[in-house]
């Protein structure tokens, strides 16, 4: 009873902790299935052995590159150091999950163990792909200053390539802001902004436009600004007589930026 509880534990342990490191590796792994079943086999024959505390530090080191052989085989041996490594690190982190766990409640059985080690492997899988996104939108994110006469507000802003936003009076591109950029800009009551209560003849070039979503229809405002300045980690950019339209589609929430940059603005 004893080998099945430690060969059934260490092969699904195992298995999150090759699911996991080919997540945050970006790869999807080969083999995973016996990868962990080597993984088990070993840790099940090593107890039948009166090793040494160096000769059971060898085999796990073995172990360990054995599966990551399996598992992220890689030509290049920066690549396979790399693999390895985040392999060990995840290997950590779900052994020393193990290992509290029992420090905590005591004993521990098999059903509370993978019990714990599945709730581990969601988290992680949750928190790597919020840190692949983060990494994702901060390579096409930027640092904007909009300029309209003496005013002069600096933001985060996002190249969008879904934002294919015309202005169908004057066809230049449109900006988005949000209607916090708008109130840094302008002041204005908010209330009268989300209800487009705004005299858009305040605004230079300032007008109304028809914008359609899959939920609804309605009116954006649309005016211009004397220039924005876009820098980023490589460069400076300058646009002037900048189209921005004012929007209410709650986008800082998942670009995490209060600016999106058109389109036609990546590659200019």
């Amino acid at each position: 009873m004893y080998f099945e509880y430690v060969l059934v534990e260490n092969f699904i342990i195992d298995y999150f902790i090759l699911a996991c490191t080919g997540k945050l590796l970006k790869e999807k792994g080969k083999w995973l299935w016996l990868g962990s079943l080597l993984g088990s086999i070993i840790a099940v024959l090593c107890p039948l052995f009166n090793l040494t505390i160096w000769s059971s530090l060898l085999i796990k080191i073995f172990s360990s590159l054995l599966l990551t052989l399996v598992c992220f085989y890689s030509k290049k041996f920066k690549r396979f150091a790399l693999n390895y490594i985040v392999f060990l690190l995840m290997t950590f982190v779900f052994g020393g999950a193990v290992e509290g766990l029992k420090q905590l409640i005591g004993s521990v059985t098999l059903e509370i163990a993978l019990a714990a080690t599945f709730v581990l492997f969601i988290a992680l899988k949750i928190v790597i792909k919020a840190m692949n996104r983060k990494k994702v939108i901060d390579s096409f994110s930027a640092e904007v200053c909009i300029i309209d006469g003496d005013k002069r507000v600096e933001e985060t802003g996002y190249y969008d390539s879904g934002n294919l936003l015309y202005d169908p009076i004057t066809s230049q591109p449109i900006c988005l802001i949000t209607h916090e950029v708008f109130c840094k800009l302008y002041g204005g009551d908010i209330i009268n902004i989300f209800l487009n209560k705004i005299d858009e003849k305040k605004l230079k070039n300032g007008h109304y436009i028809d914008v359609n979503s899959a939920v609804k229809k309605g009116k954006m405002l649309v005016f211009s600004v004397d220039e924005i300045i876009v820098r980023d980690e490589k460069e400076e950019k300058r646009f002037e007589n900048v189209c921005l339209g004012l929007s209410f589609s709650n986008f800082e929430k998942a670009m995490h930026s209060e600016i999106l940059l058109h389109s036609s603005q990546l590659c200019h």
